[in-house]
């Protein structure tokens, strides 16, 4: 079930200049061993999701469990290279496993993007992704978001 909430979360996160609303969105958990913190920072024009970033920070010093989180990300990732518009990093040092991602949705990369990930059609709306259903579905897995 983390592995499926953590992946879910990633699918949708990016950075940008424009004008636009905002919403910070936060969980911190710490359970068996694993102490997550997980932030996304969305922005949207209209009810359109325009680009997110995610930070998450997942701490244990059981390798193992840093390890299985690792393979995950690095699985999902995969299904992304090459693409302009979808940026990772993934670094481990001092029992923390740092996830960044940075998305941009814009009409020529959201079908994209919706194709790779097919957990995300249930956030699309007619080719974008609508910011009351993504922040729906943090808040079904105790992400706790604030409009700006």
């Amino acid at each position: 079930m983390k592995k499926f909430i953590i992946l879910g979360l990633i699918l949708f996160t990016g950075c940008s200049s424009a004008p636009h609303k905002m919403v910070l969105c936060n969980r911190t958990t710490n359970k068996m061993g694993v102490a997550m913190d997980l932030s996304y920072y969305i922005k949207y024009d209209n009810d359109n999701v325009t680009e997110i970033q995610s930070i998450e920070k997942i701490r244990s010093n059981d390798k193992s469990k840093l390890d299985y989180f690792k393979s995950n990300f690095e699985e999902l990732y995969k299904n992304y290279v090459g693409l302009d518009y979808y940026t990772y990093d993934l670094s481990e040092e001092n029992n923390t496993l740092t996830s960044t991602v940075s998305i941009v949705y814009n009409d020529e990369n959201t079908d994209t993007l919706l194709k790779v990930a097919q957990s995300g059609k249930s956030f699309s709306k007619i080719g974008k992704v609508n910011v009351d259903s993504l922040l729906s579905y943090y808040k079904s897995v105790g992400v706790t978001c604030e409009k700006k």
